[in-house]
């Protein structure tokens, strides 16, 4: 394997914010929308974070995570949706924002267990009961730890201290079962509860099958203005408690399974909760959401207001990447003095300008790109500079195998046929071309094959309308993608290796 002089480890074999948790503070760089993005996240003000797959938007919303902490903003990370509908799924959202909310103050009362006293006394009984219903049976252990320090009395050992003190009503209510804690929920949350059926002894021990929750498929069945009001009250908890605000982030919404990174499914399974101005509009909560630039459109056309709810669009300029890089290099670096960059590896500007021309905006494919051209080094060891050759071919091998079906949201449902149409833009052999030399080439008739081709190409995202028409005022379309247009201008009419 081909080594770069003073750099250890592989610097390009990781391309997610996912497999780089434990370093990402270190090689993450700053674009000049992010300062603005924390600023508006402390505010409580919502935002759509949108950008192509590998532009970074999970690592926008990892180190998002972490830098709202330092303001004393609470934040909520929401990437799972097991369970939710494609549409019609408001209330399965609220659940889950309950739930890490719920989760998030039992785990702040169990590391600053003085706090509670901030707590006004029904506060206090609240967060009992919601730690009871909601928490995660994936992570019940550490909430049954939680609720056995709010939920507490001195008899048997420290924990018991707070119950006895605080919450002498759910001294009666433990053993009364799972409906009475789900009829306690309910009247939380504005629903009237007979009080006098309450009854039971407190028990001594907490026991994970005892540990009693609301099931998500019988709390979607309530009200969404109840939801709402529970979420409120969460909130409240959380001010109480000293934190300034509440920041929920959704990501991987492109990623669930029966969506399959269909721009449609994509907008109706967001419609619901992006279409609610009383939510999004919740003084101290702010959501923010990461989707796929494309998707913008379709959520337009359903009535989502982008312009009350404005997006951050996260596309990376070239000396945006190339500093990027340039940080993640210094981080593999033996000795930090010694500079290694994208300059130092590749001397030629015109060269380095085509490497971030081929990435596209975007990071993962700059590394995807180098990691190629890496490799095409063969077993060399010390490198100060890729070589011409291995510059050439690496180039070729990444144009030639780059997933174009992953990179971009099926917009005909189907993906499978999208390597022969990029076949067939090899084989034209131009850059530019109007609907008459498409068709004359493959000599298919213009005005019905040649147009559905054209269409279907555009649906793609493979050429796009240059909005100059030609001497005749026929349109004149170009390729869109750099990669397929760089193969065309060498020659390559294949995708084989």
């Amino acid at each position: 394997m081909a080594k770069i002089l003073n750099i250890q480890g592989s610097p390009f074999a990781k391309l997610s914010a996912e497999e780089e948790k434990s370093y990402l503070r270190e090689i993450f760089y700053k674009q000049q929308y992010y300062d603005s993005l924390v600023d508006l996240a402390e505010a409580s003000a919502s935002r759509f974070i949108l950008g192509q797959r590998g532009q970074g938007k999970s690592a926008t919303i990892l180190h998002l995570f972490d830098d709202v902490k330092l303001l004393n903003v609470m934040p909520i990370l929401i990437d799972h949706y097991k369970g939710f509908p494609l549409q019609n799924n408001e209330n399965y959202f609220l659940f889950s924002m309950i739930q890490s909310l719920t989760f998030n103050i039992a785990k702040h009362l169990l590391e600053h267990p003085k706090d509670h006293k901030k707590l006004k006394t029904f506060q206090k009984e609240q967060i009992a009961f919601f730690i009871e219903a909601f928490y995660d049976p994936n992570s019940a252990e550490e909430c049954i730890v939680c609720a056995k320090t709010i939920v507490s009395k001195k008899k048997w050992n420290k924990f018991y201290k707070f119950i006895n003190k605080h919450l002498k009503l759910l001294n009666n209510l433990i053993g009364a079962g799972v409906k009475v804690g789900a009829d306690l929920i309910k009247s939380n949350a504005g629903i009237d509860v007979d009080f006098s059926t309450i009854g039971g002894e407190y028990i001594q021990e907490f026991k994970l099958e005892d540990f009693n929750h609301l099931d998500m498929n019988e709390v979607v069945k309530w009200e969404t203005s109840k939801l709402i009001n529970i979420l409120h009250n969460l909130r409240d908890v959380a001010t109480e408690l000293g934190y300034k605000s509440i920041v929920i982030m959704f990501d991987k919404i492109d990623e669930v399974s029966d969506i399959n990174a269909d721009i449609e499914k994509v907008s109706g399974f967001m419609y619901d909760i992006l279409t609610d101005n009383e939510l999004l509009y919740t003084d101290g909560i702010a959501i923010v959401v990461s989707l796929w630039s494309e998707v913008k459109k379709a959520l337009n056309r359903k009535g989502v207001r982008f312009d009350k709810f404005k997006e951050v669009d996260i596309r990376w300029r070239n000396d945006e990447l190339e500093m990027l890089l340039n940080k993640r290099l210094k981080y593999f670096s033996i000795d930090k003095n010694i500079e290694v960059s994208l300059y130092t590896l590749v001397p030629n500007k015109l060269d380095r300008d085509l490497i971030l021309e081929l990435s596209d905006h975007s990071p993962r494919s700059l590394l995807n790109l180098c990691g190629y051209i890496l490799d095409e080094e063969y077993d060399k060891n010390d490198i100060e500079v890729f070589s011409s050759e291995a510059l050439n071919r690496g180039t070729n091998v990444y144009c030639k195998k780059f997933d174009y079906v992953s990179a971009q949201p099926s917009r005909t449902g189907k993906g499978q046929d999208l390597p022969t149409w990029i076949t067939r833009l090899l084989r034209l052999k131009l850059t530019e071309f109007t609907l008459e030399q498409y068709s004359s080439f493959f000599n298919v008739k213009k005005t019905t094959t040649g147009a559905r081709h054209i269409e279907t190409l555009v649906k793609y995202n493979l050429i796009k309308d240059t909005m100059y028409p030609t001497d005749n005022d026929e349109p004149l379309y170009e390729i869109a993608d750099p990669r397929i247009k760089y193969m065309i201008k060498r020659g390559i009419q294949s995708l084989d290796i």
